[in-house]
C-alpha cells in the first residue's frame, strides 16, 4: 500500500511562493520543445541520483480530460498545455529521479531544490529558508552541489528586479555590508554590466532586463452581413426551397427613392453583400441629412 503523501499541499504552496512567474508561463507549446528542454538536464542529473542507466522518461500527450501534470510509475510524463513550462517539467522530472513511493516527501523536495538552483538560477539558502518558514521538510543531501552566488550576483539581481539603487539600499536589500556592495559594484562596472548614475547603480548593455513587449492592438471586430443589415434596418430573406435571396430596405426609404425597386433578387451571396452595403451607404446619407435639418 502506497504511503500517504502528507505534505503535498505544503509543497504546492511553497512552490507558488518562492518561484518566479516566468518559470510557470507556458513558454513551450509542443511536446518536442519540452523533450528538448529536459533531455540535457536529465543527462546531467540522473547519475547524481542513482539513475545513471535509466533513460529519460518520454513526455507524452495527456489523457482526455487530464488537467494535471503527472509523472507516472511506468516512467513517463504527461503534460497538458498549461504545464509545458520549465518549473513544471523539473517538478515532474524530480518525481522520476526519486522512488515512486516518495511522493512529495523530503527527498523529492531536496531534488527539486537542486534542479531549480542548477538550471533555473535559484539560491538554495532562500529556498530552504522559505521551506523552513512554511514547514516543508527536505533532505539537504538530496540538493547536491549548487552554484555559489557571490555578492555581485545578488547585487545585479536586486538592481534587475527593483531598478537602480543606492549603495545603502543595496546593502539593506541584499543583506550585505556596504564594503561588499562597493566591491560587487566595482566588479560589475569592470566587466561592463553596470555603472553609477546619480549615485545609483544602474545596469547597462546585456545586463538590462528584456524590454516589455508592446501592447497588443485590439482586434477589430468583423461585422457580418446579417448583423450589418440588422443594425441599419435592412431585411435579408431567403424563401424556402429557392436558391436566391431578397434584400429590402426598411421603412426609412420610400419606393420612389429605392434604386433597386422591382429588382430585389440576388442570385448569389456576393450580390447580397453589395446590395446591403449600397443600402447602408444610403441609410447613413439619409441620417446625416435628417440631422442637418433638425440642427438650428
Amino acid at each position: 500500500m502506497r504511503p500517504r503523501d502528507n505534505q503535498r499541499s505544503k509543497v504546492y504552496a511553497w512552490e507558488a511562493r518562492c518561484t518566479k512567474s516566468a518559470h510557470w508561463s507556458g513558454t513551450m507549446k509542443t511536446l518536442d520543445e519540452c523533450d528538448a528542454y529536459l533531455r540535457p538536464i536529465w543527462g546531467a542529473e540522473r547519475g547524481r541520483y542513482g539513475r545513471a542507466r535509466v533513460p529519460m522518461p518520454p513526455i507524452e500527450r495527456p489523457a482526455w480530460g487530464q488537467r494535471s501534470a503527472l509523472a507516472h510509475a511506468s516512467h513517463r510524463i504527461t503534460l497538458p498545455l498549461w504545464a509545458r513550462n520549465p518549473w513544471t517539467i523539473l517538478h515532474e522530472a524530480a518525481h522520476r529521479l526519486t522512488p515512486t513511493d516518495e511522493g512529495h516527501g523530503p527527498r523529492f523536495v531536496g531534488v527539486l531544490m537542486g534542479l531549480a538552483c542548477r538550471h533555473l538560477g535559484y539560491v538554495a539558502e532562500e529556498l530552504m529558508a522559505t521551506a523552513d518558514e512554511m514547514g516543508v521538510k527536505y533532505h539537504v543531501r538530496s540538493i547536491g552541489s549548487v552554484p555559489i552566488r557571490g555578492p555581485s550576483w545578488h547585487v545585479e539581481r536586486a538592481v534587475r528586479n527593483e531598478g537602480p539603487m543606492t549603495e545603502m539600499d543595496l546593502a539593506c536589500w541584499c543583506n550585505l555590508t556596504y564594503l561588499q556592495v562597493r566591491g560587487a559594484a566595482m566588479h560589475l562596472i569592470k566587466i561592463g554590466r553596470a555603472r553609477w548614475l546619480r549615485k545609483k547603480l544602474t545596469l547597462v548593455g546585456e545586463a538590462l532586463p528584456p524590454p516589455e513587449p508592446p501592447p497588443k492592438k485590439p482586434r477589430r471586430k468583423v461585422i457580418g452581413i446579417y448583423e450589418l443589415a440588422r443594425t441599419h434596418g435592412i431585411d435579408i430573406e431567403q424563401p424556402g426551397g429557392s436558391g436566391a435571396w431578397f434584400v429590402y430596405p426598411g421603412a426609412w426609404m420610400s419606393d420612389a427613392d429605392d434604386p433597386n425597386e422591382g429588382d430585389h433578387v440576388c442570385d448569389d451571396w456576393s450580390e447580397v453583400r453589395d446590395m446591403v452595403k449600397q443600402y447602408v451607404g444610403l441609410k447613413q446619407l439619409h441620417d446625416s441629412k435628417k440631422e442637418e435639418s433638425v440642427t438650428p
